[in-house]
């Protein structure tokens, strides 16, 4: 539940982002719409990327060596 959490907070971060540099770039700068909304999507992928790193990293609460459950897989070759 907490990594939906995380994730949910990179979505709004990363569109709040968005919306914030397509104002700045129509209403202070006074770019054209596209120009806009290109300069706003860049913006979305560079939040989103860096938000969305730090929504799956560890918190630290999970041992690095794996210490949860895993699931094993064995094949047993035949012929």
């Amino acid at each position: 539940m907490r990594l939906v959490l995380r994730l949910g907070v990179a979505v709004v971060v990363s569109g709040a982002g968005f919306a914030l540099a397509w104002w700045v770039c129509q209403q202070l700068v006074r770019l054209d719409e596209g120009d806009s909304l290109a300069i706003a999507s860049a913006v979305l992928a560079v939040v989103l990327s860096i938000a969305s790193w730090w929504a799956i990293r560890t918190a630290g609460n999970v041992e690095p060596d794996g210490g949860g459950r895993r699931a094993v897989q064995q094949l047993q070759a035949t012929g």
